[in-house]
């Protein structure tokens, strides 16, 4: 498929829709949820990362 100036997102376009989402959020959510979303973002990053370094130490994947 070919992009078009009609279906391809410019930097305009990106720049708006981040703003606009990040302003409806700050708008919309009160202190308590944001510092519960972070909160989970945190719990899950730290989670991965750890889950990444069990595996590479167990040698499960990446040898045959």
């Amino acid at each position: 498929m070919k992009l078009t100036q009609q279906n391809k997102m410019n930097m305009d376009n990106k720049i708006s829709f981040f703003s606009g989402f990040t302003l409806t959020s700050i708008w919309t959510m009160t202190l308590y949820e944001i510092g519960l979303a972070f909160l989970l973002g945190l719990v899950g990053g730290i989670g991965g990362l750890v889950g990444r370094w069990i595996i590479k130490k167990l040698g499960w994947f990446g040898q045959k």
